[in-house]
């Protein structure tokens, strides 16, 4: 009796008589001893069933396809039950091609049973929970994925992304593929495919680009995603994210083309190009052409929430203050990065003379914004011009004045007026001005006063002062004139923001409020979430929220690992334990690293590796391995902790490496973790 790898082997020599061992060995990633162990059994098979044998000459085979195969046929087709695992592909697959399944035609189909079939969905059910769907049953109709139509458009594009390979090449190794291929030929016209591919084929040529196996395959995917929406007249809208770059999208000449090459394929595949439509083609395509094809870097681009967290937590490792909360910051960047990166590929040179001047007076922002493009530049192949590196420095610059507390200067305020127009003043400066004005008095106050505070500043005053205190004297009007406001900012005294310490803030609720820890967090929490441009973050309550990631289950402490390969095989290990993600997710975080090298070192002796979103995800989750001899990157980067996490969706991708990277900015963060020498003492640092 054959096993089923011998069967795919008969298969494909019957499509394809003329093969080599070497081919064989390639096609089903076995070595060529194992490949010619298989031809021995299919060979003895065939002999037993009265059929010629593969013919074997110098490493080439031949299997004469002329003689009666129709009972040997029969065999292989029936002989094969799909597995529990194949089973929930194929109805995944079933879900994006129709609204509903019918349970006891989905039980025939598969030719499994009904108690079968309702196991499968009940696994299928919790799989896709995970990622924000639901299975419901409808009276009369069957079974249909209920979710958002964002979520349900990314399930359709991965899903059929999976498996495009095997309709466009129809080539199918086993029985799996056979029925994977069957179903797309039932559900995608065969006119409606070879226009897709004439679609794309004439994008290619209008765009001078050359699509790898990959973007093709990206493309055709997406746009039988529009094709199957049409047919179940599904309604397609925009998400809030799309609409961030839709501007400079719509503005490239990428834009026009496809738009104009949709008008031509629109009747001939079925389907409407609305704007929206073209918009997405046009995000995919910038992406494929500006990433060098590589779709791992195309989902970055299209989740572009990584790129600009990357870019921020780099640019932070240079500074003493915090940025990388800054959620104006990442607004900014996140409308801008795009359009940069596609200046940069294009070499469309950026004209602003606001952002020269940083040039000019030679900015020490641009030399940390340089170091912090770094690993873009070489993931991208691309290097930014000054004129792009000043745009960026040009939002860090703002974030860093944003986030840098300027403490108010301590001031005394001399005045000849009085006490409802000396009040009156006070307010006004405080008002326009970041100052602390400890006290109003007349002048004949004035020299006792100085006795009494400490760290006067400045004085300010309506009337002429003679004596000279050692401390500046700034004379104003009582109505603040334009030149006493230039004469103000001589002292480099700030503009009032309108901003509010957050600490004095708190100071006043708690003289007023009994308040637990717990609700002093959460409150806090509130404050920061609802009304950060608002406030000044000067709390000493820290937002941390890593330690409702990190437990002892998903710890783990090792002496020494050989290489980074073995520490990244650990780490999945633990998102695996915790049921965040599948087998396959190690390997994945194992490409990108053989891909793209230590991109996922982001901080001295600290990684975080991780794959793509939602792929190979069943939770979003976190871990934490620690190794007290380091390991070394084939570029030399030695790394002690490893933090890999998973995510499903880009919202809580974002929120979770806004964690991580709160957790990476302490000060001696590898150091202290090393010194610690139990899973619980760790969590308690972490949560301190």
């Amino acid at each position: 009796m054959l096993n089923q790898r011998e069967m795919n082997i008969l298969k494909y020599l019957i499509k394809k008589p003329s093969s080599k061992y070497k081919e064989l060995a390639e096609i089903f990633q076995i070595s060529e001893r194992s490949i010619r162990y298989n031809i021995d059994k299919i060979n003895l098979f065939l002999q037993k069933n009265k059929l010629e044998e593969i013919q074997i000459k110098n490493g080439n085979l031949f299997f004469n396809t002329d003689q009666e195969l129709t009972g040997i046929n029969s065999s292989l087709n029936n002989s094969y039950i799909l597995n529990q695992k194949e089973r929930t592909e194929i109805l995944k697959l079933l879900f994006c091609f129709s609204r509903d399944i019918n349970l006891t035609k989905a039980a025939d189909y598969l030719k499994v049973s009904r108690t079968t079939i309702k196991s499968d969905f009940e696994i299928l059910k919790n799989e896709i929970k995970a990622v924000n769907f639901n299975i419901k049953y409808r009276q009369n109709k069957g079974f249909y994925i209920s979710g958002s139509r964002k979520h349900l458009r990314s399930f359709k594009l991965e899903t059929f992304s999976k498996f495009i390979s095997i309709y466009i090449k129809e080539l199918y190794l086993s029985n799996f593929d056979k029925i994977i291929y069957e179903l797309f030929q039932k559900n995608i016209p065969e006119k409606s495919g070879q226009q897709i591919n004439n679609f794309i084929r004439e994008l290619e040529k209008k765009l001078s680009l050359n699509f790898s196996n990959n973007s093709y395959e990206i493309l055709y995917s997406l746009i039988l995603c529009f094709f199957v929406n049409d047919k179940n007249n599904s309604i397609s809208k925009q998400s809030d994210y799309d609409s961030i770059n839709n501007f400079f999208l719509e503005s490239t000449k990428e834009y026009e083309i496809i738009k104009n090459t949709s008008k031509e394929f629109s009747g001939l595949i079925g389907i409407k190009f609305s704007k929206h439509r073209i918009t997405e083609i046009t995000d995919y395509i910038l992406g494929i052409s500006l990433c060098n094809f590589d779709i791992s870097l195309v989902n970055n681009w299209i989740n572009v929430e990584f790129l600009v967290q990357s870019l921020i937590a780099n640019f932070n490792k240079y500074l003493e203050i915090d940025i990388s909360g800054d959620k104006t910051l990442f607004n900014c960047l996140l409308y801008h990065i795009k359009p940069t990166l596609y200046r940069i590929n294009k070499k469309i040179k950026l004209e602003n003379t606001a952002f020269r001047e940083l040039i000019i007076n030679q900015d020490p922002t641009l030399e940390i914004v340089k170091n912090a493009v770094n690993d873009m530049e070489k993931a991208l192949n691309i290097e930014f011009t000054e004129e792009e590196l000043a745009l960026l420095a040009y939002h860090f610059k703002a974030s860093i004045e944003r986030n840098t507390y300027v403490y108010p200067k301590r001031v005394i305020l001399v005045c000849g007026l009085g006490y409802g127009s000396s009040r009156l003043l006070e307010q006004n400066l405080k008002e326009h001005y970041n100052l602390d004005i400890i006290d109003v008095l007349p002048y004949h106050q004035l020299e006792e006063a100085l006795k009494n505070y400490n760290n006067i500043e400045l004085i300010f005053t309506t009337i002429n002062i003679k004596n000279n205190y050692g401390i500046p004297v700034i004379k104003i009007s009582p109505l603040l004139k334009k030149e006493d406001i230039e004469e103000i900012e001589k002292y480099n005294i700030l503009k009032n923001d309108n901003k509010i310490s957050l600490a004095k803030l708190m100071n006043v609720i708690e003289k007023n409020i009994n308040l637990n820890t717990k609700d002093k967090k959460e409150l806090i929490a509130g404050i920061r979430e609802n009304f950060s441009h608002k406030i000044i973050d000067d709390s000493e309550i820290k937002p941390e929220n890593f330690n409702n990631l990190i437990n002892e289950n998903n710890i783990e402490i090792l002496d020494r690992l050989e290489s980074w390969s073995d520490a990244i095989k650990v780490s999945g290990e633990l998102l695996i334990k915790q049921n965040y993600v599948t087998k396959d997710y190690i390997q994945e975080m194992k490409e990108l690293v053989e891909k793209f090298g230590s991109y996922i070192v982001v901080a001295d002796g600290i990684a975080i590796p991780h794959g793509s979103i939602g792929k190979n995800v069943i939770k979003d989750g976190a871990a934490l391995l620690v190794l007290k001899e380091a390991v070394k990157f084939d570029d030399g980067e030695m790394v002690n902790i490893f933090i890999p996490f998973a995510t499903r969706g880009k919202k809580f991708h974002s929120k979770l490496l806004n964690e991580i990277f709160d957790i990476i900015k302490r000060k001696n963060l590898k150091d202290k973790i090393l010194s610690l020498k139990t899973k619980q003492e760790i969590i308690k640092y972490l949560n301190r």
